[in-house]
């Protein structure tokens, strides 16, 4: 929750924080101008390079939190009941 709550990070914006600065900038159309290909092409890699970290880091840490819980106490207790 810590790292979900820190809105600033050395002067970026971190956290939730930065997924709504993230998608403010995807609704800037002057922010992938077609004018320079080259910048554009740039903006799209770096997009695609979030996008795949999000989707791996979910996939990974939803895993990891689901282990977690089976091998819990807590839920094996229930599990056992």
């Amino acid at each position: 929750m810590t790292l979900a709550s820190t809105e600033d990070v050395h002067d970026r914006k971190g956290g939730l924080a930065a997924y709504e600065a993230w998608t403010e900038d995807l609704l800037v159309d002057e922010n992938f101008s077609t004018d320079d290909p080259e910048r554009l092409k740039k903006c799209v890699t770096a997009h695609e390079d979030v996008m795949n970290t999000i989707t791996e880091n979910r996939a990974f840490y939803g895993a990891y939190f689901l282990k977690q819980m089976i091998e819990s106490k807590e839920v094996k207790s229930i599990l056992h009941d």
